[in-house]
């Protein structure tokens, strides 16, 4: 584990296939890697990609709103919320089927700490603003745009839709919560 090729070897036998055993393959392999090995940009993807782990601590960004306010995820996460990151995209129709189940929680559970942060990777920010008015989310929770692909990156993320849901410590403690799996979520979280 300390050259290029098995490196080009380890992402093609292990990347984006999320197995238990799998990971645990991979962490160990990463444990004794050597810096060749580790720098190559398959491995780096694999290391971010963890980022967005269940038991992870979450990774703090900034970006900014329809506005040009900058707002970081640490500003919605702690102070007792559960927070649902969500990563979309205008042309993503699994994405823009999923919202009106956020809307739903959203106006169900947001009284009673749950926060949702939704961040666009629209590369032209018209398509983000017209589709957030359009799926009439520009008031739930916090609307980020990110245009310059920095969230694919930082979490290794290699679809769309991707959520995650952190709780008040910080820790992502579920990923990519889809049809009523959210509400099921938050029901056993915070209650009806």
């Amino acid at each position: 584990c300390d050259n290029v090729v098995g490196a080009y070897v380890f992402d093609y036998l292990y990347v984006g296939n999320g197995i238990d055993e799998e990971i645990e393959l991979q962490d160990s392999i990463l444990a004794v890697a050597g810096e060749e090995f580790l720098q190559t940009p398959g491995v780096q993807y694999t290391l971010s990609a963890h980022n967005q782990r269940v038991g992870h601590t979450y990774t703090d960004f900034e970006f900014p709103d329809k506005d040009g306010k900058m707002h970081k995820l640490s500003d919605y996460v702690g102070e007792g919320k559960y927070v649902l990151l969500d990563i979309w995209a205008s042309w993503c129709i699994g994405c823009r089927i999923e919202i009106p189940k956020i809307k739903e929680a959203y106006a169900k559970y947001h009284d009673r700490g749950f926060e949702v942060v939704m961040v666009s990777v629209d590369e032209k920010e018209t398509n983000w603003i017209n589709a957030m008015e359009g799926d009439g989310v520009k008031d739930v929770g916090c609307q980020l745009s990110d245009t310059n692909d920095v969230m694919a990156g930082l979490y290794g993320i290699s679809s769309l839709p991707c959520s995650m849901l952190i709780d008040p410590q910080g820790k992502i403690i579920a990923n990519n919560l889809r049809r009523n799996e959210l509400e099921e979520k938050l029901s056993k979280l915070i209650g009806e």
